[in-house]
């Protein structure tokens, strides 16, 4: 019981996480997904408080939608996506409508992710998976298309660990992190600069 309640939370601070962090790369602005019937995207077009500059629905919380936000297309701006079962649904615009860009990949338990892994200026996604030695494996992949993982390896724990992506070093490439929740109910952050 224990595993589905911290897995729960792992993705609900995943989906928050995956709006802000993956592309520090580019700089962010802020962004906020209500999950109501549809989940509804808040976009402001500056780091600076007040009302949505944008807001419109994409996904579905019935359909167990978990938002991601990313470049998809390499034009230095970041619009939504959401991960369905195992299909990664992507926009190039931020408005709502169908995906434009559809494609499956890893498992439903998977948790869905985006970064941009080799640096060319697009995100791609990658999948988290829980090993059954309880250790995290992050498959990540250069194209937003179906296929194998063109990156694979093993950081992290399945118990304690959220998942989280950036350019911790600003080199234009995202890595892999965790935030680990410790016993005493701190956070701590631990950083990979390679996948």
């Amino acid at each position: 019981m224990r595993r589905r309640a911290v897995g729960g939370a792992v993705l609900a601070l995943l989906s928050l996480l995956a709006m802000s962090v993956p592309a520090l790369a580019v700089p962010s602005k802020p962004a906020i997904v209500r999950f109501q019937s549809n989940l509804q995207w808040l976009l402001r077009n500056a780091l600076t408080g007040g009302p949505a500059d944008l807001s419109f629905n994409y996904g579905n919380t019935a359909s167990g939608d978990s938002p991601l936000f990313g470049d998809w297309n390499g034009d230095a701006t970041k619009t939504p996506g959401v991960r369905r079962a195992n299909l990664f649904l992507l926009r190039n615009t931020n408005s709502g409508g169908a995906a434009q860009i559809g494609f499956g990949y890893g498992t439903a338990a998977d948790i869905g992710i985006a970064g941009d892994w080799d640096g060319d200026g697009t995100d791609t996604v990658g999948v988290v998976r829980f090993r059954a030695d309880g250790g995290l494996q992050w498959l990540l992949r250069n194209s937003n298309t179906s296929g194998g993982a063109d990156i694979t390896l093993n950081y992290g724990r399945g118990e304690t660990d959220f998942p989280v992506v950036g350019d911790w070093d600003g080199d234009g490439t995202d890595t892999v992190g965790v935030v680990r929740l410790r016993g005493d109910g701190a956070l701590q952050w631990l950083l990979r600069n390679t996948n």
